[in-house]
């Protein structure tokens, strides 16, 4: 399944979690999101440019989430 640009953001947001890095924000985001199904099996994600570019993130962050 593929997503218009932006589109994919609109499943999750990032919130504010503390002490946590914005990776491992990130990160949460994504796990809940497929744990509601807002994230479905399949869904191709963006790059890691992309999704750092969207999200307002470095890119090290984003790459931090997804080797998780």
């Amino acid at each position: 399944m593929k997503f218009a640009d932006g589109a994919l953001f609109q499943a999750f947001s990032l919130v504010d979690a503390g002490t946590a890095s914005r990776g491992v924000q990130l990160y949460q985001a994504l796990l809940q999101a497929i744990a509601d199904g807002r994230l479905a099996p399949g869904t191709r994600l963006p790059s890691a440019r992309q999704m750092a570019r969207e999200l307002h993130l470095a890119r090290g962050a984003v790459d931090e989430a997804l080797a998780r």
